[in-house]
């Protein structure tokens, strides 16, 4: 699938050859340029926004991207190809319609916007190093600000209250009492029913000895009945 990216680059590479593009063999849909053996004659109104698209998608890419290259080409490389297709650009508006000053406009920005990536990556944490400490001196201060602010208010709010902060902490601790006595009887309730249900438990186990200790008392007595029969028939036969 053919990605934004890549079409912008497409585009880079037939803007750095010069002799097609200033033979005009080219078509324009869109936000691309595409190669044609035959002449085609664009207006620089035309030609903005596929110009701008291309530029800007790669300069995005170049800022964004932790890819060492694109499309074989290092960020050092694809800056090189956009010098030379603005180079082309301009030698374009200067021999084509050289009144168009919105074009020229849209030229000059993009070469700074250049100018500025190829500083950045040329010097790196020298060029970057005082936008960083501006940022960290800015948010401390902002930090610095606020807790201030917070100060304040505590201050404003005790001379309108003298001792607001007393009757809040009594709220508090009398809040902790009455959930520490909540929890106080819900253990309480807890430890009785438990005493309860080991009560019944125990009352039932004693049940089931006793019927069984009766279950065996009357197996023995009935033993004992049948066991007195047979010696009355023994004594009844001698």
């Amino acid at each position: 699938m053919t990605t934004l990216e890549d079409i912008a680059f497409s585009n880079l590479q037939f803007l750095s050859e010069k002799e097609d593009f200033l033979a005009s063999r080219y078509s324009v849909s869109k936000n691309r340029f595409i190669r044609l053996d035959d002449d085609t004659v664009y207006s620089l109104s035309d030609l903005e926004y596929p110009i701008f698209f291309t530029f800007h998608q790669l300069i995005n890419h170049i800022h964004s991207s932790y890819e060492p290259t694109f499309h074989g080409k290092t960020k050092k490389e694809l800056l090189d190809m956009f010098s030379v297709a603005l180079g082309i650009l301009s030698e374009y508006h200067l021999e084509t319609d050289n009144s168009n000053t919105e074009f020229e406009y849209l030229i000059n920005d993009i070469d700074e916007k250049v100018f500025f990536i190829k500083q950045y990556y040329k010097y790196g944490w020298c060029h970057r190093a005082p936008t960083m400490v501006k940022d960290y001196f800015s948010r401390l201060c902002k930090n610095m600000l606020d807790t201030s602010r917070l100060i304040a208010k505590d201050y404003i709010n005790d001379f309108k209250d003298p001792g607001g902060y007393e009757s809040e902490d009594d709220s508090e601790d009398e809040a902790e009492d009455d959930s520490e006595d909540e929890a106080k009887d819900e253990a309480k309730d807890e430890a009785k029913d438990e005493a309860k249900d080991e009560a019944k438990d125990e009352a039932k186990d004693e049940a089931k000895d006793e019927s069984s200790d009766t279950e065996e008392s009357y197996d023995n007595i009935s033993d004992l009945s049948e066991e007195g029969e047979e010696g009355r028939e023994d004594l009844k036969e001698d």
